[in-house]
């Protein structure tokens, strides 16, 4: 019997910029609960690779979302 321990993503979607690109996750715990996985992906300027990524629970997300919202805003009308 075969044992995987990979999350499927219960919604994904990919944001590819200027020498980065972005995943968004949705997934779903053992448990049932959901999470927010914000993964960026990109080259350094020696040529590797680099992933980072930050993982947001379903009982923080309407105060991650509305605090990134704001700070995006504020970059977004900053000159």
């Amino acid at each position: 019997m075969e044992n995987s321990t990979k999350t499927t993503a219960l919604f994904s979607k990919k944001v590819s910029t200027k020498g980065r690109t972005y995943f968004m996750d949705v997934k779903a715990a053992k448990n049932g609960n959901k999470y927010l996985t914000v993964t960026e992906s990109g080259l350094q300027q020696d040529g590797s690779a680099t992933r980072r990524w930050v993982m947001v629970f379903e009982d923080s997300m309407g105060e991650f979302v509305e605090c990134l919202n704001e700070a995006a805003q504020f970059a977004l009308n900053k000159s």
